[in-house]
C-alpha cells in the first residue's frame, strides 16, 4: 500500500465541477507522479472510499471550489480546512470537509490520518462533458502545480519554506493553524 492517496473529486459529466476527476485522470498516466502515491478518480461520494484511505499516511482529495477567485487559481488547505465548509457550495452527497470530518468519527483510525484539500476555483458549473476551454487551457499548470506541491513535503508547524518547481513558485506558511496556500498558476 502506498503511504499516500490522492483522490480527485467531481462527476466528469458536470463540466469544471469535475475537474478533481479530470485532474486525477490526467495524474494516473503522468511519469512525474511520485511513486508513493496512489491515484484514484473518487466521484463525488468520498465516503465510499473509506477503507481505501485506511492504513495511508496522506489523504489528498482535489474538487472543484465555485467561488469568486480567478478560474483555475489553486488552494491547498491542510487537516482542518478552516472556514471553507461554508463558502464551499457542491453537488456531492457531502461536502469534502463535511465527509472528511463524518470519516474520522466513524473511523477512528483517520483521525491520525493527515488530510489535505486541494481546491481549483471555477465559476459555474453545468452539465457537459468537457471542461470550459478557460479552464482546460489551464489544466498543464494546474498539474504543475500540484505535483510541486506533492513533491514537497509541509513543514513543521511555526517554520516557513520557500520552493519552486519549473517556474511555479509556492510559500508555505504554516503557524498554529492549519495553512492555506493560494497562488495563481498562469500568466
Amino acid at each position: 500500500m502506498k503511504s499516500t492517496l490522492l483522490i480527485g473529486l467531481g462527476n466528469p459529466l458536470a463540466g469544471d465541477d469535475g475537474i478533481g476527476w479530470h485532474v486525477a485522470e490526467q495524474l494516473l498516466n503522468d511519469p512525474r507522479m511520485p511513486d508513493d502515491i496512489e491515484v484514484l478518480r473518487g466521484g463525488t461520494d468520498l465516503l465510499r472510499h473509506a477503507k481505501r484511505m485506511t492504513g495511508r499516511t496522506q489523504v489528498v482529495l482535489v474538487d472543484a471550489l465555485l467561488d469568486r477567485a480567478e478560474m483555475g487559481t489553486v488552494q491547498s488547505f491542510d487537516n482542518a480546512m478552516p472556514d471553507l465548509d461554508g463558502e464551499q457550495e457542491h453537488i456531492h452527497h457531502l461536502s469534502p470537509v463535511q465527509a472528511v470530518r463524518l470519516l474520522r468519527e466513524v473511523v477512528p483510525v483517520l483521525k491520525a490520518t493527515r488530510f489535505r484539500l486541494i481546491t481549483i476555483s471555477i465559476n459555474s458549473s453545468s452539465l457537459g462533458c468537457q471542461l470550459s476551454p478557460t479552464l482546460a487551457s489551464r489544466v498543464p499548470q494546474i498539474l504543475q502545480r500540484i505535483l510541486c506541491e506533492l513533491s514537497h513535503p509541509r513543514t513543521p508547524k511555526g517554520t516557513r519554506m520557500f520552493w519552486q518547481c519549473e517556474g511555479t513558485s509556492v510559500i508555505v506558511a504554516d503557524g498554529p493553524t492549519p495553512s492555506r496556500v493560494d497562488e495563481k498558476v498562469w500568466d
